[in-house]
């Protein structure tokens, strides 16, 4: 029997963008995977909705994914979101 001592991670990250803009940025979402680096067991993400949902964290059907909505963080210099493609679409 393994101990699981040691994890490896699949982390995938994605830009949702709109349906008519490909270029059109909306948000960000990643899809992460932990599995047991000596005997490759995945581990599930416990507590969460199944699906996928752009507004919060859900788990496919097995719950061995986490799918999380994501931005980038904001300024510490000066506290603004740092993500300026998801502004408002100038029309």
């Amino acid at each position: 029997m393994c101990d699981h001592k040691r994890f490896e991670s699949k982390v995938s990250v994605f830009r949702l963008t709109g349906q008519d803009d490909l270029e059109y940025v909306t948000g960000y979402t990643t899809d992460i995977r932990i599995r047991c680096a000596d005997c490759g067991y995945p581990f599930e993400f416990i507590g969460l909705p199944g699906g996928v949902n752009p507004k919060h964290p859900t788990v496919n059907a097995d719950n061995t994914e986490l799918r999380a909505p994501i931005r980038p963080a904001r300024n510490p210099d000066t506290e603004q979101e740092h993500w300026p493609a998801i502004e408002k679409k100038q029309e």
